[in-house]
């Protein structure tokens, strides 16, 4: 952490080769004329001293770095945009950084260090941001000249300068009142597969990992899986099964009450070929199948067979789902709460505070979407106000890593 800055100048020498002139014509010794002459004298004297020069001026001090003709001001405001750069990453909001507006002062020989205070709660993981602040202070040019830690008024100052002197100072402070719930939710979004339109773009361009739950064997559905991969995120299978009311796709990928052993298992084997990095997958509708035990026995095996977890969507209050799979040994989970359920009173933004408030309880809530304009648009504005106050936003795949840790629950 004290490793001193080395401004090492790249150099380059070049020599004269001995060279004899002759005429272009005959070969024969041209004869020198006396201008030139005295110019490859006076070349070969400067040549000279420049050898000197660099055998007695010892490297450490033959500063050749562009570093040293940028000033101690614009150092400093290029650390502090990289520091702000970086909150990101954590999702620290702009609200915990006081000083980093702006260069306060000149930074002569005689200015004081600029003063920097970064706020974080209780539990906020500070020793990662404190190791990432590290390398942008290394990346801008400066050392580390000191770094002190105060247990009595739990803040740690770490001061960074040029040579010897130091130019700022950052001070990391512990406040208990900043809100910090440190829970963890998988937002599922279902019904990927019928478009590949702006609003699908839209969710695409989410910077939190959402989890794409793709309906097999549709027009768009290998596209948008392919698009969602490319970017990042995670995908699961959206399986059509058996409603007990409404019409359901019969195009090979549906599960229906009374199929065999053998019929289940090519369904799956089906949906796995259209979506072959799919982890896991969730029912869409199955209302019908989520009764009938005999059918749920066969997909459990299925779904074990290759290795992928079921969530249970609930569309059935009385769903089997999950007590069927976790007896056959498949992982299984049913989500918590729909953001954008139609039959709801409420509104995508007051359930997505419901789940949250879920999450706060047991330490982790599992919600699904919709690949819906108007739940885009909620995603957009909530997602960002929510992870700054500790909420963390995980795929679904990571809930599992969650349950094999024993993280509240």
């Amino acid at each position: 952490m004290r490793q001193d800055l080395e401004i090492a100048g790249g150099m380059r020498r070049s020599s004269i080769s001995k060279q004899r002139l002759y005429s272009s014509r005959s070969g024969h010794k041209a004869s020198l004329n006396p201008q030139f002459f005295w110019f490859m004298l006076l070349l070969l004297s400067a040549i000279g001293m420049g050898l000197v020069y660099f055998k007695k001026v010892p490297m450490s001090k033959q500063n050749f770095s562009s570093a040293s003709s940028i000033s101690p001001k614009i150092l400093l405001l290029s650390l502090k945009q990289g520091i702000l750069q970086s909150r990101r990453d954590f999702s620290m909001p702009i609200s915990w950084f006081r000083g980093f507006e702006k260069v306060q002062r000149k930074h002569g020989d005689h200015a004081g260090p600029e003063q920097m205070t970064i706020y974080f709660p209780t539990n906020f993981p500070i020793d990662l941001f404190m190791l990432k602040t590290l390398r942008t202070i290394k990346k801008n040019q400066f050392k580390v000249i000191d770094c002190r830690e105060n247990l009595k008024t739990k803040t740690t100052s770490l001061s960074f300068g040029l040579g010897n002197r130091t130019v700022g100072q950052i001070l990391f402070r512990e406040d208990n009142n900043l809100p910090w719930l440190d829970v963890y939710v998988v937002i599922i979004v279902d019904d990927f597969g019928y478009y590949d339109d702006e609003t699908v773009r839209g969710f695409l361009d989410l910077p939190y990992p959402v989890t794409f739950s793709i309906i097999p064997g549709l027009k768009y559905s290998q596209q948008v899986a392919q698009k969602a991969i490319d970017r990042g995120f995670e995908i699961m299978i959206h399986l059509p099964m058996e409603p007990l009311h409404s019409k359901i796709e019969r195009n090979g990928y549906t599960v229906f009450v009374g199929m065999s052993e053998k019929q289940i298992r090519q369904v799956i084997n089906r949906a796995c070929s259209q979506l072959p990095a799919a982890k896991g997958l969730n029912n869409h509708m199955g209302s019908k199948v989520s009764l009938d035990r005999l059918t749920l026995i066969r997909l459990m095996k299925a779904l074990r067979e290759k290795g992928l977890y079921f969530v249970d969507s609930m569309t059935n209050p009385t769903s089997l789902g999950i007590s069927v799979a976790r007896r056959m040994g498949v992982p299984a989970v049913r989500m918590n709460a729909y953001l954008d359920n139609p039959q709801s009173s409420l509104g995508a933004k007051e359930n997505l505070e419901l789940v949250i408030k879920k999450a706060t309880k047991q330490g982790y809530a599992i919600a699904i979407a919709h690949a819906r304009r108007e739940t885009l648009g909620v995603l957009q504005a909530e997602l960002p106000r929510w992870a700054e106050q500790g909420v963390h936003f995980i795929p679904m795949s990571q809930y599992w890593q969650l349950v094999k840790l024993n993280i509240r629950g």
